[in-house]
């Protein structure tokens, strides 16, 4: 999502935490709420295109979402919904985006109340490589991408016994609706979100042999510099990387030249 889109989700997201606490909801009840009324809306170009249509009054986009919802969810489903129907949006799709992004957001903060959520995020980050480094996995899920009880019915049946039961669920809901982007693309994108529910960004570091300790705290520490923000090292080994390291930082790309390179420079800035 951007620009219109982009703001109008943050607005209602920033919301969440509090309409969360002030219920005292286990969180995983409204993000499974959440998911529902995303596939509901889905079923329906008519419903999306209203839901998402400025023309039609915010008043008039949240008397629908009262009659469709009812009180088949929560309170606090409903007042997220209703939220989110009140904005504007780019493209009718953000408006689904949204709804499952915050469902995502909501089993990430209960997971987070747990003290798992980093499990989580290294389990949808491992997910996502096992995907992207297995072609003919990659290849049969997008082979049935409009039949998303297929795509599902593949990741459990081989991850159900390797997950927790939250990176699980992610897993599925980034199998029903990739939308534009691959299954494993989808799955980073949450381990992403974890990652910064955490306060941290998340770098992927492929490097032709094993970093030592050492290594990996120099490499943080550039990082966190480049960034302004703590990082999450996450470690592939891949024996065909050129020059022995290439980093990954949501679009940006390094490699070990260009590290090198940034590092000489800070050096000779600072001494």
């Amino acid at each position: 999502m951007r620009g219109t889109s982009a703001q109008s989700f943050q607005t209602v997201r920033d919301s969440v935490r509090g309409l969360l606490a002030a219920s005292d909801i286990d969180s995983r009840l409204v993000a499974d709420e959440l998911f529902s009324v995303a596939e509901l809306i889905d079923s329906t170009n008519r419903l999306v295109r209203v839901l998402s249509d400025i023309g039609q009054s915010e008043d008039t986009r949240a008397q629908i979402v009262d009659r469709l919802l009812g009180d088949h969810v929560t309170p606090v489903t409903k007042e997220i919904v209703t939220g989110l129907v009140r904005q504007r949006w780019s493209l009718q799709d953000d408006l689904l985006e949204a709804i499952t992004r915050i469902g995502v957001d909501c089993v990430l903060l209960q997971a987070q109340a747990e003290g798992t959520l980093d499990t989580v995020e290294q389990q949808l980050f491992q997910v996502s490589h096992l995907i992207s480094e297995n072609p003919a996995l990659a290849e049969g899920l997008n082979a049935v991408r409009e039949d998303s009880e297929r795509r599902v019915s593949v990741l459990r049946s081989l991850l159900s016994e390797k997950l927790e039961g939250d990176a699980l669920l992610l897993v599925s809901e980034a199998a029903k609706r990739p939308g534009e982007l691959k299954v494993a693309q989808r799955v980073r994108e949450f381990a992403e979100l974890a990652a910064s529910l955490r306060g941290r960004t998340m770098a992927v570091v492929y490097s032709a042999i094993p970093l030592t300790q050492a290594q990996q705290q120099r490499l943080t520490d550039i990082l966190q510099k480049m960034y302004g923000t703590a990082v999450q090292l996450n470690l592939l080994i891949d024996p065909e990387v050129v020059g022995g390291l290439r980093i990954t930082v949501g679009d940006d790309l390094y490699d070990a030249t260009i590290m090198r390179r940034l590092d000489d420079s800070r050096r000779r800035l600072t001494s």
